[in-house]
């Protein structure tokens, strides 16, 4: 997008991108940090909201044209996309250790991969789409019992409110960070899907099993 802006258009732009991102960044760390609703009407509002401010974010990088703005946009993408992709692997993985973590998190990394050769999937292109992707990853999933937990007992945190405080999610921001920043190596062999032994969903192909890991079992469905 920004390769066909006029330079007038870049000029506007410029002044423009800096402040919309801010507020933008800004509009989803008051998701992460306010209070939520526990009435199941309000909490499907306040997750699709959370979810609008990290399009919102999505949306405004492509504007990226002046240099020092699109270093200081490309730090605000990377911290998103550390921050979803760590509460991703709090959510499907804490009780799995850090080998377990860094497996989902290869996965994520995996699917953007195919969508990356293959110009784009029905999963999601980038770490942020495909963690969110919809009936994907289930902590994502608004009737999965981790968004439900804190209705019943507030000892739990729901994924998208846990806090570095959590020894778990302190763990999965450090392995999420080395993941994007490839410093992993691809314990699951190049896996894009996952399930726990204690389930035995249709789309699991015992031919295309790649690594039993903990209590997941990884699958590399998709060839490109």
């Amino acid at each position: 997008m920004s390769d066909h802006l006029t330079h007038e258009s870049k000029a506007r732009v410029a002044v423009f991108l800096p402040n919309a991102l801010a507020k933008a960044l800004s509009s989803y760390h008051g998701f992460m940090e306010g209070e939520i609703p526990t009435d199941s009407k309000g909490f499907a509002a306040y997750h699709s909201a959370a979810k609008v401010a990290i399009a919102h974010v999505e949306l405004l990088i492509p504007l990226r044209c002046v240099p020092k703005e699109e270093s200081d946009a490309a730090q605000f993408y990377k911290e998103l996309e550390i921050d979803v992709l760590a509460r991703t692997l709090w959510g499907e993985a804490r009780s799995e250790g850090v080998q377990g973590m860094e497996a989902v998190a290869c996965v994520v990394l995996n699917r953007v991969e195919v969508a990356r050769k293959m110009a784009g999937y029905w999963w999601g292109n980038n770490t942020i789409q495909v963690c969110q992707k919809a009936y994907q990853f289930s902590c994502w999933n608004k009737s999965d019992p981790q968004y439900r937990r804190v209705i019943s007992d507030p000892q739990y945190r729901r994924v998208i409110s846990v806090t570095e405080k959590d020894v778990y999610f302190a763990t999965c921001m450090r392995v999420a960070r080395r993941a994007l920043w490839a410093l992993i190596d691809d314990p699951t062999n190049g896996a894009t899907h996952y399930h726990g032994d204690y389930v035995n969903p249709v789309w699991a192909d015992i031919n295309k099993k790649t690594k039993i890991i903990g209590r997941h079992i990884f699958y590399k469905l998709v060839e490109v």
